[in-house]
């Protein structure tokens, strides 16, 4: 039997399409392929950003742009000025505000070891080498 030597992954699958086949009007059909489209919609499907999380990267994007501006520029024009270091520490902010903010919202588990791993490390270490930066200007 073809069920029998399914993969387990795959049995759950099968099982959903034999109980839509039993099924005896559409509309018990349409209402169980409906619903185990929900279930693996939520599964497989990444959800749509929060708006706060699409202004969050946004702020973001603008704190990494303008980090690397005041880096260059900072060096050739008036490096002694005091709004370097502010500017930079306002950045830093941005960045553990995103930090703390993704610690919160997926927690330490998923936003260390989840599939998006790497770009968390990326951050923390950018944010460690920044906070470094600032501490010591």
């Amino acid at each position: 039997d073809i069920f029998e030597r399914a993969q387990p992954y795959l049995r759950l699958e099968m099982d959903v399409i034999i109980q839509a086949l039993r099924t005896t009007t559409v509309e018990e059909a349409i209402e169980s392929a409906t619903r185990s489209a929900v279930v693996n919609e939520v599964n497989d499907v990444p959800q749509v950003p929060r708006k706060w999380e699409t202004w969050l990267a946004f702020l973001v994007g603008c704190a990494v742009v303008v980090s690397l501006t005041v880096m260059g520029t900072s060096i050739d024009f008036h490096p002694a000025s005091i709004i370097w270091p502010i500017i930079e520490t306002i950045c830093l902010i941005i960045f553990v505000v995103e930090i703390g903010a993704n610690l919160i919202m997926l927690g330490w588990r998923e936003y260390l070891l989840g599939k998006d791993r790497v770009w968390s490390m990326l951050d923390c270490i950018i944010t460690l080498v920044s906070f470094l930066e600032v501490g010591l200007s």
